[in-house]
């Protein structure tokens, strides 16, 4: 067995100021959902899978708007989810939402 596994990878502490229990956190190709507030030193924990309820614009995937089940989300550097497929693969909506409307929608982080 190894011994050099430090985690599953599912739960990770980083520093990232003024983040607050589940906001989106991007901090380069790492994202995640806040599980805690970031601490007095600047750290916090996000969980890097899983299902969240999450907002979301049903915008940026072209002229059918429409955020149905099983579609991409992706997310920009400021944790804005929405369809525009040139930012960074976030996850898997898991529920419908209208053409050019903030939803909170659940969300399967991948």
């Amino acid at each position: 067995m190894a011994t050099n596994k430090v985690s599953s990878g599912d739960r990770i502490s980083v520093v990232k100021a003024g983040v607050k229990a589940g906001d989106v956190v991007v901090i380069g190709n790492l994202k995640g959902v806040a599980l805690i507030d970031t601490n007095a030193n600047g750290e916090t924990v996000i969980e890097t899978r899983g299902v969240f309820v999450l907002p979301v614009l049903a915008s940026g995937g072209g002229y059918d708007e429409v955020i149905f089940i099983g579609d991409n989300i992706f997310v920009d550097s400021d944790g804005n989810l929405d369809m525009t497929s040139s930012n960074l693969f976030f996850g898997i909506a898991l529920e419908t939402a209208q053409d050019g409307i903030v939803s909170e929608i659940r969300v399967m982080v991948v």
